[in-house]
C-alpha cells in the first residue's frame, strides 16, 4: 500500500481552490484500485478541508485528515480523531501581544473565525478557502478564553510580517511558529508539523515511513517532504521547498499531483 499525503492550498487545488475534473478522476481511479490511500496534510481545520474531503469520497476509501499542520488527525470514514493538540493557555496572551497593529490575529472555532479584524483581506482571504464566518470579537485574548485552540494565526504586510517573524526568533516564545504564507504567520503547540503529525499516523498504521510520499509546495510543507520516503514539490513551489524534494512534477494550475500518481502508477507496474 502507498500512502500520499499531500498538501491543499497551492498544491492539490487550483488558484481558483479547485480541483479540476482530471485531478479528480485520477484520484478517485487510483483509490478505487485499492493500491493508493490519500492523506490531506493541511494547515487548515477540519472543517476546511471536508468539502474536499468529501470530494474525493475519502470516507469510502480509507483516507485521512491532518489538519492543523498536524495538530489534528481524523478518519474520514467514521470521523474519529485519532490526535488532537492545543495550544498551551500562557500562549494566548503572547500571540495577542504581539499581535498589535499594523498586525492582526485570528483563530477558527468551529465554523466561523474568531478576530477583531474580520474586514481584514487576510481574514476574508481565509474564509473565502475554508467557507467560514469571519465573527468580530472585541477582546480576542477574552473571546477564546477557555477554548482549546489548535492554532492562531497573526495576520499582516508580507513584508512587515517577515520582520516579525525574524524578531521572534530572538525571543522565548510559548509555542511554535512559522509562516504558511507571506501575509500568515501561524502559532502551534510546541513540537508539531505536518511530519510528526504522519509520523503518529504511521505509527497507528504499523507503517513506515518509506511507504508515503507527501507533496506540497510552502515552508510548512518542508517537514513532511524531507520525512516521507519520497518528497515532491508542485512546480510552483518556494524555492527552499523545491530543493527539499526528490522530485518536482507539474504546477497546482496543470494538474502536477494527478500527473505525479499518473507516473507513480506506470512505475508501479
Amino acid at each position: 500500500m502507498i500512502y500520499i499525503a499531500i498538501d491543499l492550498d497551492g498544491t492539490l487545488t487550483t488558484s481558483e481552490k479547485t480541483l479540476t475534473h482530471f485531478t479528480l478522476d485520477t484520484m478517485l481511479t487510483a483509490q478505487q484500485e485499492g493500491w493508493l490511500r490519500i492523506i490531506i496534510d493541511s494547515g487548515r481545520p477540519v472543517n476546511g478541508i471536508a468539502p474536499v474531503a468529501d470530494l474525493l469520497q475519502l470516507d469510502r476509501y480509507d483516507g485521512w485528515v491532518v489538519a492543523f499542520n498536524g495538530g489534528e488527525i481524523v478518519r474520514w470514514s467514521d470521523r474519529m480523531c485519532l490526535f488532537r493538540e492545543t495550544l498551551p493557555a500562557e500562549a494566548i496572551p503572547f500571540i495577542s501581544q504581539v499581535s498589535q497593529p499594523p498586525f492582526s490575529v485570528m483563530t477558527y472555532v468551529g465554523h466561523e473565525i474568531l478576530t477583531e479584524t474580520p474586514d481584514s483581506p487576510y481574514v476574508l482571504k481565509s474564509a473565502r478557502a475554508n467557507r467560514m464566518t469571519p465573527r468580530r470579537v472585541d477582546c480576542f485574548a477574552e473571546a477564546v478564553a477557555g477554548i482549546p485552540l489548535s492554532k492562531c494565526i497573526v495576520v499582516g504586510e508580507p513584508s512587515r510580517l517577515a520582520v516579525l517573524e525574524a524578531q521572534l526568533r530572538n525571543r522565548k516564545v510559548p509555542c511554535d511558529f512559522f509562516r504558511s504564507e507571506d501575509f500568515f504567520l501561524e502559532f502551534v503547540p510546541h513540537g508539531l508539523d505536518k511530519a510528526t503529525g504522519l509520523q503518529r499516523l504511521a505509527d497507528y498504521l504499523d507503517a513506515d515511513r518509506n511507504d508515503f510520499i507527501a507533496v506540497g509546495d510552502a515552508w510548512n510543507d518542508i517537514p513532511m517532504i524531507r520525512w516521507a520516503g519520497r518528497g515532491v514539490a508542485v512546480r510552483n513551489a518556494k524555492a527552499d521547498v523545491l530543493a527539499a524534494a526528490d522530485i518536482i512534477t507539474e504546477s497546482n494550475d496543470d494538474d502536477g499531483v494527478a500527473k505525479f500518481i499518473t507516473r507513480l502508477q506506470e512505475w508501479k507496474h
